[in-house]
């Protein structure tokens, strides 16, 4: 190799070329030969060529470009322009030291399909246990040991108290993104957390339902009137119901917040209700092909009560869901 060459390759020579992109002449040091950076003005990664021979009449480059920084990056990684919205997203939280949530679980089935399979996991199948088949147990030992009577009443409160705050479990659940019923073993609710729950589910239904009792004990009548305020109650209460149970907070019935919400997903929210209605008409129709006889609905009464549970686990999924899906829209600072 000649000498020309030689000092031509030294490290601090300098290198310069156009940008492929916008055409801005770039100079830079040999050292960089081979780099990938970006253009100082259209910010496009650009590739330093390597040093050309250069004889020893030719005039002497000028100074290196300075405002060009080059670090090396391996061939097969992408600059972050390049890369999707969702990665250039996930980048900025890991350079911002923010820890990356597991993304939600996605339904393996058709959702029409898959709701009717939220109770069935092992976690469903212990809450039946503990709702039905526990209390039936007990029930049959009292009618053997009648003092053992006051200890299944007992029970039977406590469990109704469980049921109603599972329920309510069930809607923070799927709201944020669970797809089958929750894991409620390794919590451990006391009893004020739980009859505080039910106060405010049943606070959601009288809100609903008193407007039309207060009308009908005034009038006596089942009137026009009558029927449009139980349908306005009916179709308020999911939301109501939502509400309470993310906010955990009576405060939440309150209608400056209820009202632009349903109003703001109004079709969604319909649709909401009238799968709801059609789980209640299933129900009622499920419930008439039971047998009329007293004893044998008795004997049926563990099975209706596992149907009514599956569907109120269903029906609170749903809740759940429709704010895992629209709580950007609802602007609840929860």
């Amino acid at each position: 190799m000649s000498n020309g060459n030689l000092k031509n390759n030294h490290p601090d020579n300098p290198i310069s070329f156009n940008c492929g992109f916008c055409g801005r002449q770039i100079i830079v040091t040999a050292i960089h030969a081979g780099k990938k950076g970006k253009c100082p003005r259209c910010n496009k990664i650009i590739i330093v060529p390597l040093p050309a021979p250069m004889s020893p009449t030719s005039k002497p480059v000028q100074q290196p470009d300075l405002e060009l920084l080059l670090q090396p990056i391996p061939l097969q990684q992408k600059s972050p322009a390049d890369q999707p919205k969702d990665q250039q997203y996930e980048l900025l939280r890991q350079t911002a030291g923010i820890e990356t949530e597991a993304p939600p679980p996605k339904r393996s089935l058709p959702w029409l399909l898959d709701i009717f399979l939220y109770p069935a996991n092992f976690q469903g199948m212990i809450f039946m246990i503990i709702a039905v088949i526990i209390p039936l147990i007990l029930q049959l030992i009292s009618i053997v040991l009648c003092f053992l009577g006051f200890i299944f009443s007992l029970y039977e409160l406590i469990i109704a108290v469980y049921v109603y705050w599972f329920l309510a479990h069930c809607v923070r659940d799927s709201a944020a993104g669970g797809l089958r019923a929750p894991e409620t073993i390794t919590e451990n609710p006391d009893l004020w957390e739980m009859a505080w729950q039910i106060f405010e589910l049943f606070t959601c239904l009288a809100v609903c339902v008193l407007p039309a009792m207060i009308y009908y004990l005034c009038t006596e009548k089942k009137d026009t009137i009558f029927w449009s305020l139980t349908g306005f109650g009916a179709f308020l209460y999911p939301m109501l119901l939502l509400a309470v149970v993310m906010f955990d907070s009576i405060n939440a019935l309150n209608p400056l917040i209820i009202i632009p919400s349903i109003f703001i997903r109004f079709f969604q929210y319909c649709g909401l209700v009238i799968i709801l209605s059609a789980l209640i008409f299933l129900y009622l129709h499920l419930y008439m092909l039971l047998p009329k006889t007293f004893f044998l609905r008795m004997f049926m009464s563990p099975l209706i009560q596992m149907m009514e549970l599956y569907l109120l686990m269903i029906a609170m999924h749903l809740i759940g869901r429709f704010y895992f899906k629209y709580q950007h829209k609802l602007n609840w600072d929860v």
